[in-house]
Order: structure tokens, then sequence, then C-alpha cells
């Protein structure tokens, strides 16, 4: 047995609301009160009819009475004001100051098919424990939970955006930097374009009036790609223009062994991203409140020009041009940068526009195509807009993966059934 689900039957009143304590006395729940998610007691504020007065304040839920002593409560003060205690199995009488709290044992009161169905979720090994019964559930149910997936995701996202904020002291230019070179290093050199992230300087850029060369030479020069020697033209010019640049700024690089470069294709090597990253810096992508989609996918779209359009490492030359950046990666930047960035602002800002504009662009979007959203697929669950695939991602990662069936409202629409 598990606390959650003695919360969720609770609060969902299957229990009813009249029981019998262990001392057999009557007692009838009034308000069943506020989940409390947080530390402390379960419920808040709730209301009961006990021994003749209306009793106000916080409900405690375990599964045996002794698990009080055995988390401490006693010495906790938030716990003083409990006004009744419901547990699966009454095993011990608990004292709150000197007096007995009333207990309620609910074992008796469970639906045991209802636990089976919930028990049997938890233990499934199917790729989400609802899977052979998700095709009935209505399409309504569905949407709500999506819409209540990607809420969680975008809040999870954004407050990360929050926290990066908070750590440079107000500084917003430097978060979204950071969140821009980390989409740009995907999964194999994420980790990489962070650190560049962490030492890029968005106002030693401003200083350098987009001029190619010394854009290209501080990126370059930055991740580590100016050391050593190469007889290729190009690298000797950017070596010897961040030469000065690391003087004039006091500038240290990155050790260039932070890269990978192994079984990739070339478009999606770190010096061809940190090419089409540099081109964007060049042509003056910037962050405004005020941007539409429309125009910002032409700036993130910029054509590739000069040394890079040709090769894909110094003195290489690719088979085929490089184009810059592709639809579905500008899509990815969008996601992953601009949705969360406008998010997060929209919180801080308490302003429910910027919050909007994110839901609306993730709508206009295309979808992901990932395993995560084909396998949904073949479960009947289609994604027609990024809000259905991030929202399906966040489903599968931060519920189905929890067994958090009984928070979300497909599984507690299924089990109730």
């Amino acid at each position: 047995m598990k606390e959650e689900y003695l919360h969720y039957i609770f609060r969902t009143k299957q229990l009813g609301k009249y029981f019998t304590t262990t001392n057999n006395q009557k007692i009838e729940v009034l308000d069943f009160g506020i989940h409390n998610h947080n530390a402390g007691p379960d419920f808040l504020e709730c209301k009961v009819r006990f021994d003749g007065k209306i009793w106000a304040g916080p409900i405690e839920f375990h599964v045996k009475s002794s698990d009080w002593i055995k988390h401490k409560h006693q010495f906790d003060s938030s716990y003083k004001n409990v006004i009744a205690h419901f547990v699966f199995e009454h095993d011990l009488e608990i004292m709150s100051g000197n007096y007995t709290l009333p207990a309620i044992e609910i074992k008796s009161l469970i639906n045991q098919n209802h636990f089976k169905k919930y028990d049997n979720y938890l233990n499934s090994k199917n790729w989400v424990s609802c899977q052979n019964e998700i095709k009935s559930c209505d399409d309504l149910i569905i949407y709500e939970q999506k819409e209540i997936a990607i809420r969680n995701r975008l809040t999870r996202k954004s407050q990360l955006v929050i926290d990066s904020i908070q750590k440079y002291n107000g500084d917003r230019k430097k978060a979204f930097v950071n969140l821009l070179f980390k989409a740009f290093g995907t999964k194999v050199n994420k980790s990489a374009f962070e650190i560049l992230g962490e030492k890029f300087d968005w106002k030693i850029v401003s200083k350098l009036n987009h001029d190619s060369i010394k854009i290209q030479a501080y990126l370059f020069g930055l991740a580590g790609f100016l050391t050593g020697t190469n007889n290729d033209i190009f690298f000797i010019l950017l070596k010897k223009e961040f030469s000065y640049l690391k003087t004039l700024f006091n500038l240290s690089e990155m050790n260039s062994e932070e890269w990978k470069f192994s079984a990739m294709r070339p478009f999606n090597l770190p010096t061809v991203r940190l090419a089409q990253l540099s081109q964007l810096l060049i042509d003056g992508l910037s962050v405004s409140d005020y941007i539409s989609l429309s125009e910002l996918r032409p700036l993130l779209m910029s054509e590739m020009t000069g040394y890079w359009k040709k090769n894909y490492m110094f003195g290489r030359i690719g088979k085929k041009e490089n184009p810059g950046l592709t639809n579905s990666f500008v899509d990815l930047i969008l996601i992953n940068v601009f949705i969360p960035y406008y998010f997060a602002i929209g919180r801080l800002e308490d302003n429910d526009i910027l919050k909007e504009k994110s839901y609306n662009w993730l709508k206009s979007l295309n979808p992901e195509n990932n395993s995560i959203i084909d396998k949904w697929k073949s479960l009947s669950i289609n994604a027609n807009s990024a809000f259905d695939s991030q929202a399906l991602i966040e489903q599968k990662n931060e519920f189905c993966k929890m067994n958090l069936c009984l928070q979300c409202k497909v599984g507690s629409n299924l089990l109730n059934n």
C-alpha cells in the first residue's frame, strides 16, 4: 500500500465522509481541504465534526499509525495542530501533546477491485501502464491531460531559465545565451556548448560590431579550436585575430578535447554548429518580447556565407554546401530556447501575453519525430503539432515513467471506470 493511493481515494471522496474512529467514535469530514504536495501534513484547511465540536486544521495520512513516530512528526511543530489521523492499518495510539489523535483505520473501506487495478498499473511492464485500455479513453480526457503535461513542462523548463537569470544577477541575455548554446550542442556536444556558453560574453560581441572575422575568431578561439598549427589560411587568420582578442579581453579558451566528432554527420559536427551560431550573431540575432514567429524564423534561417559555406572543418571541404540551419533544427531552437525563455519572462513579470505566446507558438510548430512520439502513434495517440509532441514527451517521462497514474486524468479516468 502507498500513501499516495490513500490520498487519492480520500480527496476524490471514494471513502465517503462519515467515519468511525478506532475508539468507536463518529467523525464527519465537512471539508476535505487542500492536498499539500510540499513539506508538512498531507491535507490542509480541513474541517471535521467530532466529539460534538467542529475542528479545523490539517489531516495526516499514513500506511501505519506508527509511521507518525517513524517519520518523527512528534518533533515537528507543523504537525501539532493535526485534527485527524487516517491510516490504512492502526497499530499504535498517537499522542499530540496531551491529546490522543483521533485515528481512522480505512483498510476495510477500500474498494479491492479498484486497488487491484491500480496495483496492476504500478507493476505493469508495458511501455505505459494503461496502454491496453487507453484507446477507450475519451479524446477530451486525453487532451486535458496533454494540457496538464505541457503546463508542467513549460513551468519546469522555464524555472531553469529563471534560476539562471537569478544566478547571473538578473542578466536575462546571459540566461538566453546559455539556453541557445545548449540547444546547438544537441545531445552529443551539449556539455561542451554549455561550457562555451558560460565563457561567452554578449558585451564583447556587441563591441565587435557584427564583424564576421572577429566574431568567428572569438567563438572558435573560446572553444579551443584555434590552438596548435594548421596550414589552412582561414585558420591562421582567425588564430591571429583571437590572439589579439585574448589579450584585449583577458580570455581563456576551452580544452579542444571537450568536443566530440566521432560518428557524426558533417552538418552535425561542432565546428559546423559553431559556424552556424556565429552566423546568427553576425546577423544580429537578439531576443525581443515583441517579435513574432513569422519575423523570427527568417532570422534563424540565415544563409551560410564565406568559408563555412563549403568547409565543415578547418582545411576540409565537404561534398555538399552548408545551407545553414534546417527547418527542423530551427523548430528545435524555437521549442527549446525561445519558448521556455518567453514563458520564463512571462512568469517573472506576471505577463500572460508572453505565456500565451509560448502556447500559441507550440501549437503552430510541426511536431517532433522521435521514438517516444512513434510509440504514442502505435497506441493511436497522434501528435499534430509541437504542443502535442512536447506534451506527449512530458507525459511519458514525467508521468508514465514515474507511475503517477493517480495524478493523470487518463489514468484516473481508466481506474475509476
